[in-house]
């Protein structure tokens, strides 16, 4: 799980993982390259065959409590590296927002 939004602290890039033999998550917190932004909204999806993982887009804070941006860019997370690179970091500005299309 990455990221999301509480009315506490606001948005996070925060990275948990579920030990489902423990029943317990756990934060990650070491990993190699840069995390991405803070964000909430955004599609965060597996790929067991490549072993891993894909965020995308969803809105950012811009710095207010009350403002925020749509991101447009593309990570993946080795699992076996531990590493985050960007695939796709050109711009912030997208159209789509929470994984569709913003009307």
């Amino acid at each position: 799980m990455f990221g999301g939004i509480s009315a506490e602290y606001g948005v996070s890039n925060d990275f948990y993982a579920f030990d489902p033999v423990n029943l317990q998550w756990h934060i990650i917190d070491r990993y190699a390259g840069q995390a991405p932004t803070r964000r909430a909204g955004h599609v965060f999806e597996a790929d067991k065959d490549t072993n891993k993982l894909y965020l995308f887009g969803g809105r950012g804070n811009t710095g207010t409590a009350t403002t925020s941006i749509p991101l447009n860019d593309v990570w993946e997370y080795d699992v076996f590296s531990r590493k985050w690179v960007c695939s796709s970091c050109q711009g912030y500005e997208s159209h789509l927002t929470r994984g569709g299309m913003e009307r």
